[in-house]
């Protein structure tokens, strides 16, 4: 009776520790494994986005690398007509909008087929964002872009001089942030003009 008591306690240890090492898809949680999809380049990959209304995720990267997936697991090379590296992706307004290397800019709106847009511009723009009808891409030496229907561009006064590397929009607080270097952040609600820089404690 020992043996069996003992026996059954081993076995409960061992089944108990099994669920917490190796817990089964329902019980783990959605973030806690990221699995790999099969790479459809080899090229570094900057910038991805997801448009609900077009169900697709889009991926960008160096060489005019752009990607696009329906499910985020089977991905599919597109053409950009560019080889410039893509550094920043956002969807808004019905469109795709990408920004890289030497003021490029490029829009799709189904996600397949892209389209260069004029740039006045050739610094190298990393980052973009969409928010309250406005998109705003960043870049090198405090560039800043904004357009209404991401054909015609034009320039913003910064205040700065640093690379400026990502902007996000928060229809909460209605604000645009940009960071980048030397720990920047500027920040600018769509009823400026020009952009902030908030005091540093």
């Amino acid at each position: 009776m020992k043996k069996l008591s003992l026996y059954t306690i081993i076995l409960s240890f061992l089944l108990i520790s099994a669920v917490f090492l190796f817990p089964s898809p329902s019980l783990a949680h959605s973030l806690d494994f990221w699995p790999p999809s099969t790479p459809q380049t080899q090229n570094s990959l900057y910038g991805v986005t997801f448009s609900a209304d077009q169900g697709l995720f889009v991926a960008v990267g160096e060489v005019g690398t752009i990607l696009t997936s329906p499910d985020g697991v089977n991905w599919s090379v597109r053409s950009s007509g560019t080889v410039n590296w893509l550094g920043g992706i956002t969807y808004g307004n019905g469109k795709f909008v990408t920004v890289g290397a030497y003021g490029t800019i490029l829009t799709s709106s189904l996600g397949t087929t892209w389209h260069t847009e004029t740039s006045l511009n050739t610094h190298h723009l990393n980052g973009i964002a969409f928010g309250n009808s406005t998109y705003v891409a960043v870049g090198v030496d405090g560039t800043i872009l904004t357009s209404s229907d991401a054909a015609t561009w034009g320039t913003v006064t910064s205040g700065t001089s640093h690379f400026l590397q990502g902007v996000i929009f928060s229809e909460e607080k209605n604000l645009f942030v940009a960071v980048g270097g030397s720990g920047e952040f500027l920040r600018r609600r769509t009823c400026l003009s020009q952009w902030e820089v908030p005091a540093r404690s």
